[in-house]
C-alpha cells in the first residue's frame, strides 16, 4: 500500500502531493519529530522546504 502526504501552503495558495521517495523522506521526518519534539520554527522551516516544491494552485474540491 502506497502512502502520500498533501502539503498546502496557505500563504501562496499552492499545494504539493508527496509520494514515493518524497513521502518516505517526509515520513522519516515525522518519525524523528516523534522521538525528539521540534520547535515550531523547525517544523515551519521543514514544511517551507517542501512547500517550495509546490507548483499546483490550490483548488478547493
Amino acid at each position: 500500500m502506497r502512502h502520500g502526504f498533501e502539503i498546502v501552503d496557505k500563504r501562496s495558495n499552492k499545494e504539493v502531493y508527496l509520494d514515493g521517495m518524497w513521502a518516505d523522506a517526509f515520513q522519516r521526518q515525522i518519525n524523528a519529530w516523534q522521538l525528539n519534539t521540534p520547535t515550531q520554527e523547525e517544523v515551519e522551516a521543514t514544511l517551507d522546504g517542501y512547500a517550495e516544491l509546490a507548483q499546483n494552485p490550490l483548488v478547493i474540491h
